[in-house]
Order: C-alpha cells, then sequence, then structure tokens
C-alpha cells in the first residue's frame, strides 16, 4: 500500500489507525488490564485503505494471492462476528475494528473517487454474499 499512496500518507494511515484503536480501546475498556499497543488497529487501517482505494489488487492472506476486497471483507466479518459472539475473549477485536474504520476513513482523505468506488464494489459484494447465505441457509 505504501508503493499506491506514497510513505508519508501511509504513516498518517498507519499511525492514526493504531492511535484511534489504542485510545478507543481504553475508552471501552477502561478496567482491562491487557497490554493494548494499537498495532493490530493500525494493520488493519492499513489493510482497509488498501481494501477501498485498490480493491481488485492481489496480495496474499497467509500464502494464498487473493483481491484485497476479499481479505478486507473475510477480516472484517471475522472481526464483527467475534466482537458479537465471543464475550470475554482474549483477542481485543475492537482495536481491530477501530483501526480499520480509522483507516478507511483516511481512504477517502487520500482519493475520494477511488474511496468511494471501493466502498460501493465493496458493499456490493457484502450484500451478494449474504443473499447467497440466505438462500443456501447459512445466515
Amino acid at each position: 500500500m505504501e508503493r499506491e499512496v506514497g510513505p508519508g500518507r501511509f504513516g498518517v494511515v498507519f499511525f492514526a489507525s493504531g492511535v484511534a484503536s489504542g485510545l478507543i480501546h481504553v475508552v471501552l475498556n477502561p478496567g482491562s488490564t491487557e497490554a493494548i499497543v494499537g498495532a493490530s488497529g493500525a494493520v488493519f487501517g492499513a489493510l482497509a485503505t488498501l481494501f477501498l482505494l485498490s480493491p481488485f489488487k492481489r496480495t496474499s492472506l497467509f500464502v494464498v494471492p487473493l483481491p484485497t476486497l476479499l481479505i478486507g471483507v473475510l477480516m472484517a466479518s471475522i472481526e464483527l462476528a467475534s466482537v458479537a459472539w465471543a464475550g470475554g475473549a482474549i483477542v481485543a477485536s475492537d482495536v481491530q475494528i477501530v483501526g480499520f474504520v480509522t483507516g478507511a476513513a483516511l481512504s477517502f482523505w487520500i482519493d475520494v473517487k477511488r474511496a468511494i468506488k471501493g466502498l460501493a464494489i465493496g458493499a456490493g459484494v457484502v450484500i451478494i454474499l449474504y443473499l447467497f447465505g440466505m438462500f443456501f441457509g447459512v445466515i
């Protein structure tokens, strides 16, 4: 993603996503004893920016090359599901979600037209996956 947007903008996205996710975690969980830096939120922010600005760019999830669109939808869905259904989990999923949202918001600062296009494509994919899930009784 750094090659796509430049090192300065990448640094802003990475740093802002990490800081925002760490701060929101502290606000939402004031009694938490977990040490949170926000690094995973920073990574999710970079992922969201890449997802919105270059949805069809190929990258790897573990060793499987996939378009960033699928990786973004998959990772965001996993984190949202873990917040909804895994109460008291060890992983601070709120950090990843806040990082993802921060990175997505900053995508509009970087390039509004590409971010809107990526958002429309992502929303379309989510709707199609939801309809398939409903049709086949998975959801």
